[in-house]
């Protein structure tokens, strides 16, 4: 029974605890509190009066337009027509990033596999200056930080949020760092401005692209190098697409400009007109390259890696990088081939990439993975941005063809709706009371939207009140609210309750109890996206319980271990939980995993024991 794929897994060390060896009357107690129902009917609980102040005025509602796209919820405030537009391009870019890009080719690069991807919402700020309020507070306090559009991320959502109010942006202050090389001693030895403008046009549309590949690149724990993250956003988000024809890795031509405009180039003269973003080809046309082992060095926090818009030469480096190892025509030693000879250039690519997720990269590093010197691959990618002799890949379809968009159908949004999508943004960009401001303006209204009561509950949790965030909670779910975070935290409060005053024999949990709790880590489980900490604390229950677990909780832990096979803890639960409960191929086979994966000594020897416990297969 093969439950587990060859997959590399980043483990932690097992710190299990035995779970309960349950006898002949626990299974008594079982059958007898078999009828009972997860939880006695509580009487209804008052929501509580919540304020900022006693005499705050309430600002009037704010008007957004609200939509879905493929599981992305959307809420905007631009336009109708531009919104659809943006919104019908940006379903055809999906579509088409499925065919060039599919899942199996973001996992070849990857350790481990990744999981589905985290659920993903968008704000589009089409007018009123929304989106600043957005700005996360260490990029707000930079100065040098100019920015169209956001990702902010957590544990179990992306949002994107897109300035589609700005037209173009003045880029004068990171350039100026981008472009000023200091030596040791804090001279500069290199300086210049090859376009002679710091303003700069906004793609929207490629701003959503790139923000929506990094939503992709970063959905599971394993964070790839910056450099790599931006060399293969820049590639995919300048594809060509059409409902019949998708081109990739396409090089525009350096010299594809006006008589005018190179001679301006080379007399530095201000144009004062903005400019857009140009290919790596054009953007080094008369500027250096960054040293190879400081280019890799750069920490995810520069500026230059925060801001990478106009020919940012961190963000162009990173770019031709990626676009030389991918689709370059030439081997290890230089040497121009077919796309097939080519290959082992991108096999010790993706060798170079999963070490560098793991750890710095060195000169050593370097030269394993690419039979290279640092100062040769430097010399190599030099010499691509001049040539850029490379393969293009591009899909042609006959008959069949990309599936044209259908124009997202706009509604209004509810306050509600609105607030809700609003305050996680704000909540993830590190303003907890904002976040909790903007909840509570609909929820003083008279709102009460499961959504709402869920949300501001779980910020009530956040915040430290938990006697609000209890009712709040409480009332939501009662609601049927589809909010696993939600049912959840309710469950973390009543096991509390439990731990605090235990109603079973020898400080056990009672059926009662056990089952209240694990009722609503059930209807957790049952959302998405799924939460490991959900399988813990149902683990962690039963194991207190005074009562043999029932048959969904165990089928629901084996679930868990198979979602979350590199938590070695709950994978122990889950196999004596399974084993117990009469599934004794899936105990086994969780076993046998934990002694594969199991990071020490000790924790190999726990799965053992138990493995030793289970009968042999027939």
């Amino acid at each position: 029974m093969k439950l587990f794929s060859q997959t590399r897994f980043v483990v932690t060390e097992l710190a299990h605890r035995p779970l309960r060896v349950v006898a002949c009357g626990c299974i008594a107690a079982l059958l007898l509190t078999s009828g009972i129902q997860a939880q006695a009917a509580e009487p209804v609980v008052e929501l509580p009066k919540l304020v900022v102040t006693a005499d705050r005025d309430l600002p009037p509602p704010e008007a957004w337009r609200y939509t879905t796209l493929a599981g992305c919820e959307v809420i905007s405030n631009a336009p109708d027509r531009e919104t659809q537009r943006l919104l019908e391009d940006f379903a055809l870019f999906r579509e088409a990033l499925a065919v060039v890009w599919p899942r199996e080719r973001w996992s070849m690069e990857r350790t481990p596999a990744p999981q589905a991807p985290l659920p993903l919402r968008l704000i589009i700020c089409g007018r009123g200056g929304k989106f600043d309020a957005f700005a996360p507070r260490a990029r707000a306090a930079n100065k040098d930080s100019v920015q169209a559009s956001l990702l902010l991320q957590g544990p179990l959502q992306h949002i994107i949020v897109l300035d589609f109010e700005a037209k173009e942006l003045d880029v004068l202050q990171t350039e100026s760092s981008i472009l000023a090389e200091k030596d040791d001693l804090g001279g500069v030895t290199y300086r210049t401005n090859p376009e002679n403008s710091s303003r700069v046009i906004v793609n929207h549309r490629q701003q959503l692209y790139r923000e929506y590949i990094r939503h992709l690149l970063r959905r599971d724990a394993v964070r790839l190098p910056v450099w790599y993250e931006e060399g293969l956003t820049q590639i995919i988000r300048r594809m060509t697409v059409e409902p019949k024809f998708i081109e990739i890795a396409a090089v525009e031509d350096p010299n594809a400009i006006s008589a005018q405009a190179a001679m301006n180039v080379m007399m530095e003269i201000d144009t004062s007109e903005p400019v857009g973003d140009s290919d790596f080809s054009r953007a080094f046309r008369q500027r250096p390259l960054i040293q190879i082992l400081k280019f890799f060095a750069t920490p995810a926090d520069a500026p230059e890696v925060l801001q990478p818009l106009r020919d940012n030469r961190w963000s162009k480096q990173a770019y031709a990088f990626v676009h030389m190892c991918l689709y370059g025509r030439f081997d290890a030693k230089g040497l121009l081939h077919s796309a097939k000879e080519a290959a082992p250039m991108r096999q010790a690519f993706q060798q170079f990439v999963q070490r560098a997720s793991q750890s710095p990269v060195t000169e050593a590093m370097i030269q394993e993975c690419f039979q290279l010197s640092s100062a040769e691959l430097e010399e190599r990618l030099r010499t691509y941005v001049r040539t850029t002799a490379h393969r293009t890949e591009r899909y042609h379809f006959k008959n069949d063809s990309l599936t044209p968009p259908v124009a997202a159908a706009l509604r209004d949004a509810t306050e509600a709706e609105a607030c809700c999508l609003k305050a996680a943004a704000l909540q993830l960009s590190g303003q907890a009371e904002a976040a909790r401001r903007e909840l509570l303006t609909p929820y003083q209204r008279g709102e009460r939207d499961p959504r709402l009561l869920a949300e501001l509950g779980l910020s009530e949790c956040a915040l430290g009140q938990p006697a609000q965030a209890r009712k709040l909670l409480d009332a939501a779910v009662r609601a049927n609210v589809v909010c696993g975070e939600a049912y959840l935290a309710l469950a973390r409060f009543r096991h509390a309750d439990a731990v605090a005053q235990p109603a079973g024999a020898n400080k056990s949990f009672s059926p009662a109890q056990s089952v209240g709790i694990a009722d609503l880590l059930l209807r957790a489980s049952a959302q998405s996206p799924r939460l490991c900490a959900v399988y813990d604390l149902l683990a962690d229950t039963w194991s207190r319980s005074v009562m043999l677990p029932r048959v969904e909780d165990a089928n629901a832990l084996v679930q868990g271990a198979l979602i979350f096979p590199g938590q070695l803890r709950l994978v122990y639960q889950a196999a004596t939980l399974a084993y117990v409960t009469g599934r004794p191929d899936a105990a086994r086979a969780l076993a046998e995993h934990g002694v594969a994966y199991a990071p020490t000594a000790a924790a190999r020897e726990a799965f053992q024991q138990l493995l030793s416990t289970m009968p042999k297969k027939s």
